[in-house]
């Protein structure tokens, strides 16, 4: 059985602002472990990330320049998603798993089809 460290406790859910960058529309959301918003250096970072991650052009046959970002500031980890919507019900995820502490990031790509 799993042992939690504490019990949970509701955390808040912001939208953060519409981010346009390169044609692109990203809706960014956070949610914090201690505050109401994400830390201004996690969004920076998430920011980052997610213009690299962003196929260039925006708006394709495939692809409609629209997605969302979510920023999770947690307590022992930070976790950065991207998600683009494309063409016949399908999407494109990217989760980034971030140690501030140990200075890495894990990618995790995953394809889902509606």
């Amino acid at each position: 059985m799993i042992e939690l460290s504490e019990s949970y406790q509701k955390r808040p859910i912001r939208f953060l602002e519409l981010w346009e960058i390169n044609d692109w529309k990203i809706k960014m959301y956070g949610i914090s472990y201690k505050n109401d918003l994400p830390s201004h250096d996690l969004i920076s970072k998430a920011k980052e990330i997610a213009q690299q991650s962003l196929p260039v052009p925006a708006i394709t046959e495939n692809r409609y320049g629209a997605g969302f970002v979510g920023v999770h500031d947690g307590k022992d980890a930070n976790f950065i998603y991207l998600s683009i919507g494309g063409q016949m019900k399908m999407s494109f995820n990217i989760m980034y798993t971030y140690l501030p502490r140990r200075s890495q990031i894990c990618l995790k790509n995953i394809l889902i089809q509606a």
